[in-house]
C-alpha cells in the first residue's frame, strides 16, 4: 500500500505539468495586469492559486509521515493499517479531483476522511510503538 502511495503522489505531479501550460498563460495575464494597475510585479507567492499545484505540495509534504505511521502502525495492527491506508490513498484521489475542479473550498471531500484515516493511523501507530517499548528488555 505504502508503494501506491508513492506512485499516487508521483503521478500527481504527472498530472499538474499539463495544467502547468495553461497556468503559465494565466500568469502571464496576472503579471501585466498586477504591472498596470501596481506599477509593480507581483511578489513571489502573490500568484493567483493554481490547485493542482498546491494539491501535489501538499502531497509531498505529508508523505514522509504517512510513509512512517503507515510503517508503524503496521508492525502490531496490520489488517487495520491497510485499511486505513486504502481509505487514505481513495481520499487523496478524491483531495486531488475536488480541488483541481472545485478549488479551495471543495478540497473537504477528501480532506476530512482522509484526515479520520490519518488520525486512526496515528493512533495504532503510537500502539505499536508503545507494545514494542513495553516488551522491550532495556525498558523493564
Amino acid at each position: 500500500m505504502l508503494a501506491l502511495i508513492c506512485l499516487e503522489c508521483f503521478l500527481t505531479s504527472a498530472a499538474i505539468s499539463r495544467k502547468r501550460k495553461a497556468f503559465e498563460t494565466v500568469l502571464e495575464n496576472f503579471n501585466f495586469q498586477h504591472l498596470e494597475e501596481f506599477g509593480t510585479k507581483p511578489t513571489k507567492g502573490g500568484y493567483p492559486d493554481h490547485g493542482s499545484g498546491r494539491v501535489h505540495m501538499n502531497y509531498v509534504e505529508q508523505l514522509p509521515i504517512y510513509v512512517l505511521i503507515i510503517f508503524l502502525a503496521a508492525i502490531k495492527t496490520p489488517y487495520a493499517t491497510l485499511i486505513l491506508s486504502v481509505v487514505l490513498f481513495v481520499s487523496r484521489i478524491l483531495y486531488a479531483l475536488s480541488y483541481s475542479i472545485g478549488g479551495p473550498n471543495l478540497r473537504s471531500i477528501g480532506a476530512f476522511p482522509g484526515l479520520l484515516a490519518k488520525v486512526g493511523l496515528y493512533y495504532y501507530s503510537f500502539y505499536s510503538a508503545y507494545s514494542l517499548i513495553k516488551y522491550h528488555p532495556h525498558f523493564k
